[in-house]
């Protein structure tokens, strides 16, 4: 047994029930990447379709669950607050971390491509 257990218990306890409220009570919009992730190791949001907002611009879920898969099976899930990652989404734009192009059936989204390893990489403004 972790000679910390009596701490690392509780502290563990405490993520657990925000998970559970997360899931449980909060809206969530969830995307999946199709296997082009593995080629380009991009993460992909949409947010106009054919001039209009759209995607992430438009949700009204609380958290954004990003499904990345690789023959129909899930390989790893990044979840973020809705509005902490249009935050980090404007950042990484900022910054030159992420780009926008136009993509989806006869590239009539524009999305924002956020490379995986950046996902992770943020500093509080």
């Amino acid at each position: 047994m972790n000679k910390f257990y009596d701490v690392d218990l509780p502290f563990g306890e405490i993520f657990e029930n925000k998970l559970k409220h997360i899931f449980g009570n909060k809206r969530m919009e969830i995307k999946t990447e199709r296997d082009i992730w593995k080629t380009t190791g991009n993460m992909c949001v949409e947010l106009e379709y054919r001039g209009r907002p759209s995607g992430i611009n438009v949700t009204k879920a609380d958290y954004w669950c990003h499904v990345f898969q690789d023959n129909g099976s899930i390989q790893f899930i990044v979840m973020f607050p809705t509005d902490v990652l249009r935050g980090r989404i404007r950042y990484w734009l900022r910054n030159g971390l992420a780009r926008l192009e136009y993509g989806g059936d006869n590239r009539d989204s524009l999305i924002v491509l956020i490379p995986r390893c950046v996902l992770l990489d943020y500093i509080e403004e």
